[in-house]
Order: structure tokens, then C-alpha cells, then sequence
């Protein structure tokens, strides 16, 4: 009966080993197997969320990139749009400073240097003052330095001085062809 005994308590023993192995340890092997499936996928997915993350950083780099030359050239271009400006500054002022200067009114037939003088005096002192001054306000002008310029007909200066300011200096040299001592010839 030893034997017997024996070999009931070794039956005996693998039956609950392989009992404990199935209900106890398969289990554990299984949920850790599934658990290792789990893992793989989510590292799997995790690499995968790596490789998309690291191509929109590449993206957001490049774009860093881009957005710095841009940064570089919008200085570059603010520079240039400075320097443009100072020189519209320049150009308006020397503009500015030609416009009030004084013309030479003596180039109207009919105005000499002593008519010119009279005319500055009265705030006449360019072209474009005279073509808008009328004729009789000038006569007027000069009537107030008495018979001195009685001479003097100030009728086509208004419209020589209007060439004059438009710099159409073929057709006052034209119009003046026509004027003796500034007046237009009389009909006969």
C-alpha cells in the first residue's frame, strides 16, 4: 500500500499542481500576455503619435524658419521704405522751395525789372500768382505809382504767365511772336 499511497499522493499532487498552473497561473500568463499585446499596441501607437508629432515639429521648425527670413526681409523692406520716405521728405521740401521761389517775371512781355519790383511788392512773385491775378487788378497796381507805367498793358500777362507756370514755353515763345511790347496788334 505504500506504493499505492504513493503514487495517489503524487496523482494527488500533480492534479492539484496542475489545477493551481491552470486556474492561478494560465490566468496570470494570459492577462499578462494580454497585457504585453496591450503594451505592444500601445507602443505601437505611441510611436506612431511619435513619427506624426516629430514631422509637425519639423513642419512648425520650417515654419519658424520661414517666419524668421520674413522677419529678416520685413526689416530689409522697412529700411528701404524709410530711406524712400527721407528722400520724398527731400524731394517735397526741394519741391516746396522751388514753387516759392520767385519766378522771373520779366520773361512776360510787357514786364521789365521795374514792373517785376512792383509786382513783388504786391505779393506777385511767381508765374502761376500772376496767370491768377486779373488784368485789371494789375492795372489797378500800377496806376498807384502814377503815370510812371501808364504804358504798360498788362492784358495778356495773366495768360503768358499761365503758359509760363505750366512751362508750355514753345507756345508762349508763340504767343509772344504775337504781342508787340506785350500788347496783342491791333486790327487795321
Amino acid at each position: 500500500m505504500n506504493w499505492l499511497s504513493l503514487f495517489i499522493g503524487v496523482l494527488v499532487g500533480w492534479l492539484i499542481e496542475w489545477l493551481i498552473d491552470l486556474f492561478y497561473w494560465r490566468r496570470k500568463w494570459q492577462a499578462s500576455s494580454a497585457s504585453a499585446d496591450a503594451g505592444q499596441q500601445e507602443l505601437e501607437a505611441a510611436q506612431l503619435q511619435n513619427r506624426e508629432l516629430t514631422a509637425q515639429l519639423e513642419c512648425y521648425q520650417q515654419q519658424a524658419t520661414d517666419l524668421e527670413a520674413a522677419h529678416v526681409e520685413n526689416r530689409e523692406l522697412s529700411i528701404q521704405l524709410e530711406q524712400q520716405q527721407r528722400q520724398i521728405a527731400a524731394l517735397q521740401a526741394r519741391l516746396i522751395a522751388l514753387s516759392e521761389r520767385p519766378n522771373d517775371l520779366t520773361r512776360i512781355e510787357g514786364i521789365g525789372p521795374k514792373i517785376s519790383e512792383v509786382l513783388n511788392q504786391h505779393g506777385i512773385t511767381t508765374f502761376a500768382e500772376l496767370a491768377d491775378t486779373r488784368a485789371d487788378t494789375l492795372r489797378e497796381i500800377l496806376e498807384r505809382f502814377g503815370d510812371r507805367f501808364q504804358l504798360a498793358d498788362p492784358t495778356t500777362w495773366p495768360e503768358q504767365a499761365r503758359l509760363a507756370a505750366r512751362n508750355e514755353w514753345e507756345q508762349l515763345r508763340e504767343l509772344q511772336d504775337n504781342l508787340l511790347g506785350g500788347r496783342r496788334p491791333q486790327a487795321r
